[in-house]
């Protein structure tokens, strides 16, 4: 559909709507607006936080739908599409809570790799990286990346070059896609045939928790990750995760113990993950698609788990928490006084240490 954010995209825009809420209500309402008088009496509580009754709220989702239409005019992106999460080609289940994407330029097809990675990659790391991480997309054709510093701007400019389609996903709306160095980047990959994705309404700015749910999006768009190059508190860690909790191979580059931006990918390869010491240990098994395990198949066909191995000091509080009853992050977030973000930091660790295992919102443990 076009990006006119009428009706359901509108309140979409304003929002207003979850993606579980689009495929409950959908179904049951003729437009946007019945829908919001039809469930007033049982609203949400993020209508209710913008006006006391539907017309009040009504007038809301119009004006920040006009909000969305005036910044999309203005913006570099003018001519992006929404387009139904439903319709994306997943590498699994739907992993966003956005019923919506923004898209501009080409379809945004699934990659059979990702490559993420820190934003501070130090200069006499950048050739040995840039070497593997070229040859990985020139072998794969696609690659989808967060279009940040570092690694993601060294893994689409490598894609360029060697004329690979990539399709990157941006933490904020697309009339503010960033970082604002990397537009001439952007512009040149929509106009090879790559798309820039993101699950904002085009006027939002990004915030810091959305920078995770990006994460689990480009991990959901591959079939595989690369982590090339990361510390153990990163957002490449959390986008291994997920692509653990879909099913999904993690490679990472090996790097020297004592550089911290490579103490994510030692932590991934003693917990199962392939090591990719040159391109060749991913080019074949990306070119053979060797690598694609089914949708949805269980973190325990990628790496065995240490049954009664010890549980390390750091996490004997997250254990505890889990052992009192909190088998959300919810719960261990309020039980731990953690953010989202942090929460998210220390449940990848554990997970890759195999202390725990993480399944949407629940959390188990996997050793007693």
């Amino acid at each position: 559909m076009n990006a006119v954010f009428d009706d359901w995209g509108a309140l979409w825009a304003a929002g207003g709507l979850t993606l579980r809420q689009y495929r409950s209500w959908r179904p049951c309402y003729a437009s946007a607006e019945a829908c919001v008088r039809g469930e007033w009496e049982r609203r949400p509580r993020a209508w209710s936080a913008r006006a006391e009754d539907a017309d009040g709220f009504l007038a809301y989702v119009d004006r920040e739908a006009l909000r969305a239409r005036e910044s999309l005019a203005c913006s570099w992106t003018p001519d992006a599409r929404l387009i139904e999460s439903d319709a994306l080609d997943w590498a699994g289940p739907v992993s966003t809570r956005s019923p919506f994407v923004m898209v501009a330029g080409g379809d945004p097809l699934r990659a059979p790799i990702a490559v993420v990675g820190t934003r501070r990659l130090p200069a006499d790391e950048a050739e040995i990286v840039a070497g593997i991480v070229e040859g990985a997309i020139e072998a794969a054709g696609a690659v989808v990346s967060g279009g940040a510093f570092g690694v993601d701007a060294l893994a689409h400019r490598a894609a360029l070059r060697v004329g690979a389609r990539v399709v990157i996903v941006v933490a904020s709306g697309l009339s503010h896609a960033g970082p604002v160095e990397h537009r001439g980047d952007y512009r040149e990959v929509l106009e090879a045939g790559g798309a820039l994705v993101s699950e904002r309404p085009p006027h939002r700015n990004a915030r810091r928790e959305w920078f995770l749910e990006r994460n689990r999006m480009i991990a959901a768009l591959s079939d595989a990750t690369l982590v090339a190059r990361a510390p153990d508190r990163s957002g490449a860690m959390a986008t291994a995760r997920f692509a653990r909790q879909l099913g999904r191979p993690v490679y990472a580059i090996p790097g020297n113990p004592g550089v911290e931006c490579a103490a994510g990918c030692l932590t991934l390869i003693r917990s199962g993950a392939t090591l990719c010491a040159a391109a060749s240990d991913i080019a074949t098994s990306v070119q053979q698609r060797a690598l694609v395990l089914p949708a949805g198949a269980p973190a325990a066909e990628l790496r065995a788990v240490p049954e009664l191995a010890p549980v390390p000091a750091e996490y004997r509080s997250l254990v505890e928490a889990i052992r009192a009853g909190c088998a959300t992050q919810d719960s261990l977030g309020e039980k731990l006084g953690l953010c989202a973000s942090s929460l998210s930091v220390l449940l990848t660790q554990a997970e890759l240490q195999d202390v725990v295992a993480v399944d949407g919102s629940s959390v188990r443990l996997l050793r007693r």
